[in-house]
């Protein structure tokens, strides 16, 4: 196995400016930040210029394996070269949410995007799944599970305690799952609760619209922050009310690492129950009614509430963290000759 240091790596991820860097750094690395994402003029050039930065790397030098994670990245990579990629999808395929007013415009969208991941899929050397469900399993034989993984905290270090009435949802809200899940959590399960805990507040953390404040004023948002391990070191119970989309949800197993007590729709719970419990590592709740009581019964019962999520935390760092995808990179590798 090559150690990290032997190891040449581009990593192209979202920053504030577009830019792409043009030299190795003393750790082997090159990288490259978009700042625009989707259709508009300026998101299409970035788009281009980072086509021909990757064609002409991959042409002057020599690289075993290209792995690609998210299909936008994977679609930048000539299609001559990934018959040596190993395509890193995490939501391989896409849903709309259930029973929601999609549009025709969106649902074409959805089927265009789930028909170029299968075509990628087919093209890749190998393609990591995170979802065990069979119907978000990849069109390609060479395929392997590869769970998603989170950081583990210091369980040792200061932590404050948990503020009464206070929820927590964290999240990406420029992703369309995560802000039809708050709306819908805020539209038909807040009321009742913040009726039964006048003293509860939402609070909501990660990237948003300018406008989203606006349109869910039952929240506190507080976007991007530097320490996130203190804020659910606040909360006194996490929320997941992710109702579509496609993977699995990775916010499921950083509540539960930092040891928070957590309630998810049955959905977000989907991808993960081989390995987690319900009632004893976290609770999932699908209707309002559902939501409203599991909520109750952890804002009610602080000790209960606090043994699963240490049962939670302890399950959830010993099955996802960083190590278990050091063990799948290496098989994978070695199923595939190197």
């Amino acid at each position: 196995m090559l150690a990290a240091a032997e190891v040449d790596t581009l990593i192209i991820n979202g920053g504030p400016n577009f830019a792409m860097g043009q030299e190795w750094s003393a750790d082997r690395t090159r990288e490259g930040k978009v700042s625009v994402y989707g259709m508009s003029p300026e998101a299409l050039r970035q788009r281009r210029e980072l086509t021909r930065w990757i064609t002409t790397i991959l042409a002057g030098e020599h690289y075993d394996f290209i792995v690609a994670q998210y299909l936008d990245l994977a679609l930048l990579v000539p299609r001559k070269d990934r018959a040596r990629m190993i395509f890193d999808p995490d939501d391989f395929l896409k849903t709309a949410p259930p029973g929601a007013a999609v549009s025709m415009l969106v649902r074409i969208k959805i089927q265009v995007r789930n028909m170029l991941a299968r075509r990628v899929a087919r093209q890749a050397l190998h393609v990591w799944y995170a979802s065990p469900k069979p119907g978000d399993l990849p069109n390609n034989a060479r395929r392997s599970f590869m769970p998603n993984v989170v950081s583990v905290p210091d369980p040792t270090r200061d932590r404050e305690a948990p503020v009464a009435g206070r929820l927590l949802m964290v999240g990406l809200f420029a992703h369309e799952p995560n802000i039809e899940g708050l709306r819908w959590f805020a539209d038909h399960v807040w009321p009742a609760l913040s009726a039964r805990f006048p003293f509860a507040e939402l609070h909501v953390i990660g990237r948003h619209g300018p406008d989203l404040p606006e349109q869910i004023r039952a929240a506190h948002f507080h976007g991007f922050v530097k320490d996130l391990a203190a804020e659910y070191d606040r909360a006194a119970v996490v929320v997941a009310p992710i109702r579509s989309g496609g993977g699995t949800q990775i916010k499921v197993i950083d509540a539960l690492v930092h040891a928070r007590p957590l309630v998810s729709s049955t959905f977000a719970y989907s991808g993960f129950a081989a390995d987690l419990k319900l009632n004893d590592h976290m609770l999932a709740a699908d209707s309002a009614a559902q939501w409203i009581d599991a909520c109750t019964s952890l804002l009610n019962d602080s000790d209960a509430t606090e043994g699963m999520a240490r049962r939670g935390a302890e399950k959830a760092a010993a099955t996802y963290g960083p190590e278990r995808m050091v063990t799948e990179v290496r098989s994978t590798l070695a199923s595939v000759g190197h």
